[in-house]
């Protein structure tokens, strides 16, 4: 994960997902991030709910309930890209990335 700026709305910080295959990220490339959201609807086909805990120890080190939001995604800099540590898991992973594919956008 990272931190994703949107090019649209309000700007600030926020985290997301890198879906960009591990064979395509080299220094300098551009990154595709899809954006984690706090403000998501359980009903909503193009959110994912992600694993978080209160006091953040979990695999994504978030601490609010979060989805990803399938529709908010951009293309940045690697350089834009502020590590986290955290991941989800590669169940959750798969889903993402069969979700972005369903919305063509991967």
């Amino acid at each position: 994960m990272g931190h994703l700026v949107p090019a649209k709305g309000e700007v600030k910080y926020r985290f997301g997902v890198v879906y960009t295959p591990d064979a395509d990220l080299v220094a300098g490339a551009d990154i595709d991030l899809v954006a984690i959201s706090t403000s998501t609807y359980q009903d909503d086909p193009d959110s994912i709910p992600v694993p978080w805990h209160p006091q953040g120890n979990c695999m994504t080190r978030l601490k609010r309930q979060s989805a990803v939001a399938l529709r908010f995604t951009d293309t940045i800099p690697s350089s834009q890209v502020q590590p986290t540590w955290g991941y989800v898991p590669p169940r959750v992973l798969a889903e993402i990335l069969a979700g972005l594919k369903r919305i063509g956008k991967a």
